[in-house]
């Protein structure tokens, strides 16, 4: 645990950057946490953010790899767990424990007795708690729909404390109708012009965010985008993160259990490691010429500390973090100028 402590201690401590092979110059704006050494503690943004990509492409494969059958459709399923938020001891570090534990067997049962039923059909499990120790499970599951007072009876006799489940269809298409022949920027359906194409499996889309946002943890309130937000991590503009007693508690809570847990068809499905990926936002620069000596293309990864690359950055009137191509090829900065 002392270990742990300090590796989230140091996290985002440090910041890779692009640097010219030729005359060794630090390029402004191309500065991103992604190829950084993480701690991976439940609490950490830099960790969270990176865990909640990671799982949003795996849905992605998971999206074209499974089978499509009739019927099927992927559902996100939620077990909750039953305490009093405001007694100290059903929020020590032991409770929240029961709670994981009563949670990770009620997912069991529920995926044995119900889920697994239906031949082809796969779930993921995750468990996170809230920020104010509301500990659940999250299911993504594919197939039919459930019955959710099944669910419910299943789960509360695998452990008491279990409470209600909800269940819902990941159907919320970013555009469920298209113009024919055209893109579309405020859906109709009043219209001749219009088709419904929705998916029969849901949105893709949808998939992607349910798992980037059941994969943290550990909620809070800060989205995994306020890393790019630099008036944040300057310290100029505030966020609501996770509270540190809770944090700690649900290290402790958590220690060698599996927080997440496939079944079915997605159970042996794994991403490539060694596929081609695209690169980080900061190394599309195969075309970007050098400010200083105007060679073009000859970038390689440097480390700097977070605050001098932040406050050399900003002293300059340039971002410090990766955004676009478009702003690195430009001279025409855009000025770092906090509210």
């Amino acid at each position: 645990m002392e270990s742990r402590l300090e590796s989230f201690r140091t996290c985002g401590k440090a910041v890779a950057v692009r640097r010219c092979g030729d005359c060794g110059t630090d390029r402004g704006g191309s500065g991103t946490f992604r190829q950084t050494r993480t701690c991976k503690t439940r609490a950490c943004p830099v960790c969270s953010r990176l865990r909640s990509e990671t799982y949003s492409d795996w849905v992605e494969l998971a999206w074209s790899k499974v089978e499509e059958r009739e019927g099927y459709s992927w559902h996100w399923l939620t077990l909750t767990t039953k305490y009093d938020p405001y007694s100290e001891e059903d929020c020590s570090w032991t409770a929240l424990r029961a709670r994981a534990r009563a949670c990770a067997k009620a997912a069991r049962d529920v995926w044995t007795k119900i889920l697994s039923k239906n031949p082809g059909s796969g779930c993921i499990r995750t468990i996170e708690v809230g920020r104010r120790g509301h500990v659940h499970a999250n299911i993504l599951y594919y197939g039919p729909s459930a019955d959710l007072g099944a669910v419910e009876k299943v789960a509360h006799k695998a452990a008491p404390c279990m409470g209600h489940a909800h269940l819902t269809r990941v159907d919320r298409n970013v555009n469920p109708y298209k113009r024919k022949g055209a893109e579309l920027d405020k859906p109709r359906q009043d219209r001749d012009d219009f088709e419904s194409d929705p998916d029969p499996r849901g949105s893709l889309e949808g998939l992607k965010r349910v798992a980037r946002y059941i994969s943290k943890g550990l909620d809070h309130e800060s989205r995994a985008s306020t890393l790019r937000d630099e008036d944040l991590v300057t310290g100029t503009k505030s966020a609501v993160f996770v509270d540190p007693e809770l944090a700690v508690r649900w290290e402790f809570a958590t220690y060698r259990m599996h927080l997440v847990q496939r079944y079915g068809c997605l159970r042996g499905l794994e991403l490539d490691e060694h596929a081609e990926k695209a690169p980080p936002d900061n190394e599309n620069d195969a075309e970007v010429t050098c400010t200083c000596c105007g060679s073009v293309g000859n970038w390689r990864t440097a480390y700097r500390g977070t605050e001098d690359w932040f406050g050399e950055c900003h002293e300059r009137g340039m971002k410090a973090l990766a955004s676009t191509p478009d702003d690195w090829t430009s001279l025409a900065w855009e000025p770092y100028a906090p509210d």
